[in-house]
């Protein structure tokens, strides 16, 4: 049943904190007990401004307090502010007018309409760090602000002012996240990263070594230098410094975990060459339509020849296919490692008088050596000049030792 009840008193605990209202109707003796959560959904509503003395409620009884010798009730009334359509109706950028209700030293806590709460914390006051201090507002200032994130599961809304104000930075940042974009290298941070500039920036980005690769790169010093002109994704903004974070490695598309589901770990897989690192080649692998980026170190490209950054385009050109063995997967860093050396080994050398054709590779002071798909294998020194990357037809010379000589 549903009692219309007179307000009677805002009750106080003994430290004078509101605990909720005594009301009155003639069928009960005692007054009846509705504590502030079933009056309001707000933490900070001061209930002598919402409910004067001798105003009227529709209240339903919840329950009988033996130790009050009272009832409990609640407001009919009384909604959810967090499944309300004001809730639904918000969006991340909204721009919000909002009344503070709580400040400390971190956050300002404030409300959108009663019970409907937001916060901004302290770095997101103002662009310039001198200027983020919470004590510069008052208990029921009217503020505007703009919404960050919406978290309806913690039913946390994050906002802040300074981005009512855009940086060149921040409006670099909305144009362009997720998108390809050319930067140019300022500095390198050996075991850090790179610092870069971009078009229209006051500030310089940063690309984390982490971002660099999907696995192992070595010294990326080694690869980038200022001035150079690079391809990036824009990843992330850093609200804190007003800086922008870029990666090199998410250009690349990278579906490991429906990539996994379908690939034969004992089988060989069929990789693009895609790029050079200091210590490793980036290969593109597919499988059933899905795409992933893995590497292969420079050690494990050939079974008789020690590789260099110099010899990798004669051994694995950039935009080429070859054939590979999966040496290992991590599934926490979604990394796959590849090998040469494990496929060659599956290949019998050809027989007397099999023609091959290969690609001339390395040359030191005594051998010259090729490489295919296939083959790999080593011939003396030829007394011609030989282009390295030529195409050759060889045969084999000898079983035992080995070696080919050119036709």
């Amino acid at each position: 049943m549903v009692y219309s009840c007179r307000v009677e008193k805002v009750q106080t605990d003994r430290g004078g904190l509101q605990i909720g209202l005594k009301v009155s109707n003639s069928s009960f003796k005692n007054w009846l007990f509705i504590p502030t959560h079933n009056a309001t959904a707000s933490r900070f509503l001061d209930l002598n401004s919402k409910f004067p003395i001798g105003s009227l409620l529709d209240v339903k009884i919840q329950r009988y307090a033996s130790t009050t010798s009272n009832f409990i009730g609640s407001l009919i009334d009384l909604k959810d502010p967090w499944d309300s359509e004001k809730f639904r109706e918000l969006r991340i950028n909204d721009v919000l007018n909002v009344e503070v209700k709580q400040i400390n030293e971190f956050t300002v806590i404030c409300e959108i309409v009663e019970g409907l709460e937001c916060r901004f914390a302290r770095q997101e006051i103002s662009w310039v760090p001198q200027e983020c201090v919470t004590s510069s507002y008052k208990i029921d200032d009217k503020i505007d602000v703009k919404i960050l994130a919406i978290d309806e599961d913690r039913k946390r809304i994050e906002t802040s002012i300074k981005r009512l104000v855009k940086t060149p930075e921040l409006e670099f940042y909305d144009a362009n996240l997720d998108k390809i974009v050319e930067v140019e290298v300022v500095r390198v941070v050996p075991d850090i990263g790179i610092a870069v500039k971009y078009e229209g920036g006051t500030n310089t980005g940063f690309i984390h070594f982490s971002e660099i690769g999907y696995g192992y790169v070595g010294r990326f010093e080694n690869i980038f230098n200022p001035s150079d002109k690079i391809q990036v994704v824009l990843s992330a903004f850093d609200a804190d410094k007003n800086s922008l974070k870029f990666s090199v490695k998410k250009q690349y598309k990278h579906q490991f975990d429906e990539w996994f589901r379908y690939v034969n770990v004992d089988e060989p897989v069929r990789g693009k060459v895609i790029r050079y690192f200091d210590r490793s080649v980036q290969i593109e692998l597919v499988a059933n339509g899905f795409t992933v980026q893995s590497y292969i170190a420079k050690k494990i490209i050939s079974n008789l020849a020690f590789v260099e950054n110099e010899d990798l385009p004669y051994y694995l050109p950039i935009g080429e296919t070859f054939d590979f063995y999966i040496l290992g997967m991590d599934d926490k860093r979604k990394t796959i490692s590849l090998t040469r050396k494990d496929y060659f080994d599956q290949f019998d050398l050809p027989e007397y008088g099999d023609k091959i054709r290969v690609t001339y590779v390395k040359e030191n002071h005594s051998k010259a050596y090729f490489y295919s798909n296939d083959f790999e294998g080593w011939i003396n020194l030829p007394e011609e000049n030989i282009q390295l990357g030529s195409k050759l037809d060889v045969i084999i010379v000898s079983q035992s030792t080995g070696e080919f000589c050119i036709i």
